[in-house]
């Protein structure tokens, strides 16, 4: 049976333009809804959705089967709108070199995600970037790992347009021979796969030039208002993604009441609960955003049962998870999971 593993949260900011790509190859609309069921309400025009990993995950694996093209990543990473990462991506066109811009992607990355790391890479001569998800085998997944990647080597060639790649690498299994090539044709060079990580490197030589897009004005204001945000955000999203950690660490394997988690955290339930209350969050409802979560994901595995999914979840009883679910859906899981496959 399927066990829960640590699952970090994720900001996911192209729900519409999955959509958008989705229709424009005619997948019916059911099934665009369908789809679309397993994010948090309102994904379709969101401009962002955070959701556990594997629920972004499994719902661009199944965009990718519903509109079969060698990779939705690639797909994705060319149509994206410039500035869809604000300070991030402008932040990086604005530093003084593609390794500058590098460095500081890294930085403030966390300004719009905390599931996972972007790490430099940096050895002989050769400079890059590499996708960082500790405790998780594939990293983000394919379809995220390669538009990630795709994305970074697109707005490198608009910086430096001599730009190349001499290594490509990711964490997901080969995806098959069509797939392959795609990869191999649009970053110039062979693919690696079943790798620790997920990443990118080239010729420090040329990413070190001087950027025409350079601004240094500019980019000292934008980082300094950066800095200011990471600064405020540090503390909430530390504590909230630990604690969500901790609870997707140990559904279906141990208990997941406060009493079990903050001795965990090195804490005490009383400290845990007022750390939170500090901060506008609640244990009940970090557990229950989890559960829910995990619970569309499981519903849309039709390999596992109801009271498997219970299971899964830390639930004793159905009848408690099936109260549970429809306090939070407003459906019981075998009416959503039936009007999901709709």
């Amino acid at each position: 049976m399927a066990r829960a593993s640590v699952d970090p949260s994720f900001t996911f900011r192209l729900v519409p333009l999955v959509l958008r790509l989705l229709e424009a190859r005619a997948v019916p609309a059911p099934e665009r809804a369908r789809l679309l069921g397993l994010l948090p309400a309102g994904a379709a025009t969101a401009a962002e959705v955070s959701a556990p990993l594997s629920v972004i995950a499994g719902f661009l694996q199944q965009a990718a089967q519903a509109s079969p093209a060698p990779s939705l990543g690639l797909e994705l990473a060319g149509a994206v709108p410039r500035g869809t990462y604000a300070w991030l991506e402008f932040i990086a066109r604005l530093s003084p070199s593609l390794e500058a811009g590098m460095q500081a992607v890294s930085r403030y990355y966390r300004l719009i995600n905390r599931g996972g790391e972007l790490v430099p890479v940096k050895r002989a001569q050769q400079v890059g970037l590499e996708i960082v998800v500790p405790g998780r085998k594939g990293g983000w997944g394919r379809e995220l790992n390669e538009y990630t990647l795709a994305l970074f080597h697109r707005i490198a060639r608009e910086l430096v347009s001599d730009w190349a790649v001499t290594r490509v690498w990711f964490s997901h299994a080969d995806p098959g021979p069509t797939a392959r090539r795609a990869l191999q044709v649009f970053f110039g060079v062979a693919p690696e796969f079943a790798q620790r990580t997920s990443g990118f490197e080239g010729p420090a030589v040329l990413a070190a030039k001087a950027l025409g897009s350079a601004d240094p004005a500019l980019l000292g204001l934008l980082q300094a208002q950066a800095d200011a945000v990471l600064a405020q955000q540090a503390p909430l999203a530390v504590l909230g993604q630990r604690v969500r950690e901790e609870i997707c660490a140990r559904l279906g394997k141990a208990e997941v009441g406060i009493e079990a988690v903050a001795p965990a955290l090195g804490l005490t339930p009383r400290t845990l609960q007022r750390k939170l209350k500090d901060e506008d969050l609640g244990y009940q409802a970090l557990l229950d955003g989890a559960r829910a979560q995990f619970a569309k994901g499981y519903l849309a595995d039709p390999r596992l049962s109801v009271s498997e999914i219970a299971f899964l979840l830390g639930y004793s009883e159905l009848r408690a998870f099936d109260r549970a679910f429809r306090r939070w859906t407003g459906a019981s899981p075998m009416a959503w999971r039936e009007q999901s496959r709709r």
